[in-house]
């Protein structure tokens, strides 16, 4: 019977000793401090110069490489600090004055064809009343106005004018000197006195004291009379002399100025009959 054979014990694993900190370990070998050495600190020297500006190192094909773009960073809108209830940003604040802007535009604009239709008006007014002026020349047409005021006076001193010797006289320069309107309202204002004139002896002298021309246009105007009647009854030997205001309205025909319409101010321009 073969002997037995034993196994060999096996030798305790070895019991590793837990680390804690500011504990040295074990085995390190504790090193002496060397007091001759001191604890010296680098100062870097200070200069005036400044200090160099590193250089971009080269790439290997010998160029540069690019400095980089800083990119615009874009900001949000802020708050603006008016209502801590309703707070406001930048951009509304800005839309409001855009948009009363935009209301005071067609007010100025109202306001401004308000007074171009106004100025437009006012000036055709002034237009029409130059126009009239510049029409009338009675004051800037001294020859003119010479010329019509000299024929009229002479016309009425004849006309208007009796002597019961030569009535034919009369009649003849009544016919010359008047025209349309003016031919009706002289029968009906000396009819009488044409009647009367034979039988009674009648001198009637006419003198314009004071003449005025009030409007000249062209072939027409418009002259102002004063006159003076003087008139004599040899049957009676009276003499009265009175006085009146008349208006004539004269025409150029053939280049004499004749008398179409006779104004005695009696409260109607418009002669009955005629």
């Amino acid at each position: 019977m073969p002997p037995t054979r034993r196994r060999p014990i096996p030798a305790p694993a070895p019991v590793r000793r837990a680390r804690v900190a500011g504990l040295r370990h074990p085995e390190a070998p504790h090193r002496p401090v060397d007091s001759s050495v001191e604890d010296t600190q680098v100062i870097p020297a200070i200069t005036d110069e400044p200090a160099p500006t590193p250089q971009p190192k080269a790439r290997p094909t010998g160029r540069t490489r690019p400095k980089p773009v800083a990119t615009p960073v874009t900001r949000q809108a802020e708050p603006v600090a008016s209502n801590p209830d309703f707070p406001v940003f930048a951009g509304v604040a800005d839309a409001e004055p855009r948009r009363q802007r935009t209301l005071v535009l067609p007010i100025v604009l109202a306001v401004v064809a308000v007074l171009i239709g106004g100025l437009a008006s006012w000036f055709g007014v002034q237009w029409s009343h130059a126009r009239s002026t510049v029409a009338n020349t009675a004051l800037v047409d001294a020859a003119g106005t010479a010329e019509v005021s000299g024929q009229v006076v002479t016309a009425v001193n004849t006309i208007l004018s009796y002597n019961y010797t030569n009535m034919q006289k009369t009649e003849t320069a009544v016919g010359r000197l008047l025209t349309g309107k003016a031919l009706c309202q002289y029968n009906l204002l000396y009819k009488v006195v044409k009647q009367q004139a034979p039988s009674q002896k009648l001198v009637l002298t006419t003198t314009v004291q004071a003449k005025g021309v009030e409007m000249l246009q062209g072939d027409t105007a418009r002259v102002l009379l004063l006159v003076q009647q003087t008139d004599t009854r040899a049957s009676t030997n009276q003499t009265s002399t009175s006085q009146s205001m008349i208006a004539v309205n004269t025409v150029k025909q053939g280049g004499t100025w004749k008398i179409s319409n006779i104004d005695t101010f009696n409260g109607d321009n418009t002669t009955p009959g005629c």
